[in-house]
């Protein structure tokens, strides 16, 4: 299967202090890639570093069979969209011109003309299921709305991969359900290569066709949800027991009798 993304030998930290060290990883085209793993485990530093956000010290990353490090900023958001965790705008900005900014890699020009803008933009607050907000202001909105026009946002640079980290903090079962719904659509029907931070696991098994586990900034398992979420692997990382089965007429598995192994 072709890679969407792959990093290769990659070291990733903060100042002197390393995060991710040495560590390989291969995103299929076409596939949801969960990132799992306990807090602070380097999920989101993994993830920044694929997007380009976070400087490697030291490995190489491709996007489409193309070096990270040869691609312009606009090439680079043309590849790929990024939702961070918790984006930081303006409350009276509306969701139709929060979308906008997410055309910014294609304007040209003096007066950064974008002749696609419009449809792009239309498009995009459809497929989020956004298209009645686009006047109300984002500071409106509740969480789930909220998060959903940001998803917006990142439709409308239609690359073809999308980055999503934590998408669900915040939001209740309802809108969480809601927003992976939503990921589920544009993977299966829009052909969107999605890789996304998560903290529920049986969350992560039922939406994700591969999931990477990390463990104190290693890579410890990959590949489907009914190979990497064993007991073993669950004590061992998440220091939880738990019963895993899969329900009839499932082709994943879940997590039943969840119990910390860690004492208070």
């Amino acid at each position: 299967m072709t890679d969407a993304i792959s990093g290769e030998d990659l070291v990733v930290g903060y100042g002197r202090k390393t995060i991710v060290d040495h560590q390989s990883i291969h995103i299929p085209a076409g596939q949801i890639t969960g990132l799992i793993g306990p807090n602070g485990s380097g999920k989101s530093t993994l993830l920044k570093a694929l997007a380009g956000i976070n400087p490697i010290d030291h490995g190489h990353i491709t996007i489409n069979g193309q070096p990270q490090a040869q691609l312009s900023a606009k090439a680079l958001a043309k590849a790929l969209a990024y939702l961070a965790q918790a984006p930081d705008v303006p409350g009276d900005l509306t969701v139709a011109t929060l979308v906008k900014l997410g055309r910014y890699a294609y304007h040209r020009g003096f007066f950064g003309q974008d002749p696609h803008e419009k449809a792009q933009v239309r498009a995009a607050l459809v497929a989020a299921k956004v298209a009645e907000l686009a006047n109300r202001p984002l500071a409106s909105l509740s969480g789930g709305q909220r998060q959903r026009a940001f998803i917006a946002m990142t439709l409308a640079h239609d690359s073809p991969i999308i980055m999503l980290d934590e998408p669900t903090t915040y939001l209740d079962l309802t809108h969480q359900l809601d927003v992976l719904n939503l990921m589920q659509h544009l993977n299966q029907v829009a052909a969107k290569t999605i890789i996304v931070v998560l903290h529920d696991l049986n969350q992560a098994a039922r939406y994700c066709d591969q999931l990477v586990c990390l463990h104190d900034g290693q890579v410890v398992a990959t590949g489907s949800p009914k190979a990497v979420l064993t007991a073993p692997l669950l004590a061992k990382v998440f220091q939880v027991s738990a019963q895993v089965v899969t329900p009839a007429g499932c082709d994943y598995p879940q997590l039943l009798n969840c119990q910390t192994l860690v004492s208070a």
